[in-house]
């Protein structure tokens, strides 16, 4: 508890934060502020109020710890077990309070409090592959449903025999994509195959692209889209690959004309699009949301969001370059294995955090990513 409290404030840094609040008290108390920009007030008020929550978490978690302590140091001079045990059950919850508070400073990104897309593809259109896609697809839906998170399902390719080729979920709730982000990569799965026959033991794999939800403010020049470079057409919504006849036409289409970058949250199927141009623009295509006004906000968001991650993976590998360095993970970079048979585990590469008994390894598959999560951001955030 204590080596928690030390990496809390060497995050805090409470003199510097304390002056931030005074001086962010002072620039709220222009009465003009709120009259020219309400919007941007109501930014530096939510800034204030972020600043002043972590002051007093880490003033409340101190004082709780200190009280705690000397209550346990009286209980054993006492010989009281009885007021030891609730000492260290409070103990307990505190320490468990203390490392989510810790995490949540670790998410200090600029859009770590965003919204999330998750995109999922299975790694073939084997059978197999696709039915990992949906338990994929399945396990970061009961994880999001587990943090409150709403979860909508706006685009999938379903699978010729069972599951899915691809979909894309949108998680939205605060910090949804800051704990998701590095869950980016190639998720693997060696198990026996329901789905053979000859009860073979099978790998298959799926790859997931995490993607950070991005207000239309034209911030940031990755995202800035120019109507001239857009064309959006309407279609009505499919299933199972077949169009529903005699729907309104609510499906929305956005094509990227100057990217040249190829992006599968398409119902389309994936060879299709590759047979015509092995560079396709980069497409977004919606249909989940009721109304063409929803879906075409809705695919605009999404395809900004893959613009914007474009961008970041660009940079990324012109900063290895220039390093003469390896890229960090990207799309297809195996991160994690699950192992249903023969043995019962999951583990993480980049971080070595690993469950290895069945229950536990089921209990992943149900949703509980917080052991992967917060190890991936303790590797990747602490610096």
């Amino acid at each position: 508890m204590e080596r928690t409290l030390e990496s809390i404030q060497n995050c805090v840094d409470i003199d510097k934060v304390s002056q931030a609040i005074q001086q962010t008290e002072a620039v709220l108390e222009d009465p003009q502020l709120w009259i020219t920009n309400p919007a941007g007030a109501a930014k530096v008020q939510s800034h204030l109020a972020d600043m002043q929550h972590k002051l007093s978490t880490l003033r409340r978690l101190r004082s709780s710890f200190d009280r705690l302590q000397e209550l346990s140091g009286l209980a054993e001079k006492a010989g009281d077990s009885d007021l030891l045990s609730a000492v260290l059950l409070d103990l307990q919850g505190l320490r468990h309070g203390a490392e989510e508070y810790l995490v949540s400073l670790w998410l200090s990104g600029p859009l770590d409090q965003n919204s999330a897309y998750i995109d999922i593809r299975a790694g073939s259109k084997d059978p197999d592959a696709c039915d990992w896609a949906s338990m994929l697809a399945r396990m970061y839906t009961k994880w999001a449903s587990s943090r409150n998170y709403a979860v909508r399902g706006i685009n999938v390719t379903p699978g010729d025999i069972t599951g899915v080729k691809a979909t894309t979920l949108l998680v939205e709730g605060r910090y949804a994509y800051g704990y998701a982000q590095y869950e980016s990569g190639t998720h693997s799965l060696v198990r026996t195959s329901p789905l053979d026959k000859a009860g073979m033991c099978q790998t298959s794999s799926a790859d997931v692209r995490v993607l950070p939800c991005i207000d239309d403010d034209g911030n940031n020049a990755a995202v800035d889209l120019k109507p001239a470079d857009l064309q959006i057409t309407t279609m009505r919504s499919h299933s199972n690959g077949e169009p529903h006849v005699g729907q309104p036409e609510n499906a929305v289409r956005v094509v990227h004309t100057p990217t040249g970058i190829t992006v599968s949250v398409s119902l389309l199927p994936a060879d299709a699009a590759s047979a015509q141009d092995p560079t396709p623009p980069c497409i977004a295509q919606c249909q989940q949301e009721p109304s063409v006004h929803q879906n075409r906000t809705l695919a605009l968001s999404l395809l900004r969001a893959k613009l914007y991650d474009t961008e970041l993976q660009n940079q990324a590998q012109s900063a290895a370059a220039a390093d003469h360095a390896q890229p960090a993970e990207s799309w297809g970079s195996p991160i994690r294995s699950y192992y249903l048979q023969p043995d019962q585990l999951v583990k993480d590469f980049r971080t070595e955090f690993t469950v290895a008994s069945a229950a536990a390894v089921q209990d992943v598959l149900d949703g509980d990513l917080g052991g992967f999560m917060k190890a991936s951001l303790r590797k990747f955030k602490k610096a």
